[in-house]
């Protein structure tokens, strides 16, 4: 005889929902304040949007973000900072079932150009998602804290941007939420990195990006939920 059993198996719960899509062409210019205090708008070291200029021009509309300097109003602390961000807050508290059945993931994706700059200097673009807790206040907090106070954190990167002004380079990431993720944070890098055998020491503490830009920051999120599949066995 045969009998029937139900297997379950998980599938996409329709069309991805996009948490972000910024080209820089309506909303306010990040702030300049370091991590953002809650949901609504990007913030971070020092940028400035801008058309295009230096032979880069945005990678869609009319504008996009240039960054200009590793640090933000305000910015103190002992470690050197060598890297420019920007980093926007979601909430997602409305899905924390879904999120503690293991069954939401964030992906989050941008471009990056460069005008030419010296062969002895190297820039890496990176995006980095990480899952909060409803508990860590943001409000003052450095991006230290956030890093040691995340439940889980993903990035991606291009590395060594090249020295074409007419090519826009992608940099994607993925995370799974754990459970207990309330919000989830953004963040968007150029980095400044060695180049060859030299270390970190080898770089300014602080850096200024004389022509480097990031487009099209896409984040979003892909939701899967158990669906009942049939599942036959025969029994002699």
């Amino acid at each position: 005889c045969t009998s029937a059993v139900l297997g379950f198996v998980t599938r996409p719960a329709g069309r991805a929902p996009t948490l972000v899509r910024e080209s820089f062409e309506a909303a306010p210019p990040p702030a300049t304040t370091g991590v953002p205090a809650g949901p609504g708008q990007w913030s971070g070291d020092y940028s400035e949007v801008v058309g295009g200029q230096q032979g880069v021009k945005p990678a869609s509309g009319t504008a996009m973000l240039r960054f200009l300097r590793s640090d933000h109003a305000g910015s103190t602390g002992p470690r050197p900072r060598r890297g420019g961000d920007i980093m926007r807050v979601v909430d997602v508290s409305r899905l924390s079932q879904s999120i503690d059945r293991g069954a939401v993931m964030v992906t989050l994706s941008a471009v990056f150009d460069a005008a030419d700059f010296p062969v002895d200097e190297r820039y890496d673009g990176v995006v980095t998602i990480y899952a909060l807790d409803a508990d860590l206040d943001l409000d003052d907090a450095t991006e230290d804290v956030v890093h040691q106070e995340a439940l889980a954190l993903s990035s991606g990167d291009v590395k060594s941007l090249d020295r074409d002004p007419g090519t826009w380079q992608p940099a994607s990431g993925t995370l799974l939420l754990p459970p207990g993720t309330a919000r989830v944070l953004l963040k968007v890098s150029l980095r400044r990195m060695p180049v060859g055998r030299k270390g970190l020491d080898s770089l300014p503490e602080k850096v200024s990006f004389a022509g480097h830009f990031v487009d099209d920051v896409q984040a979003s999120l892909v939701i899967t939920e158990p669906t009942a599949a049939p599942r036959t066995s025969a029994a002699p």
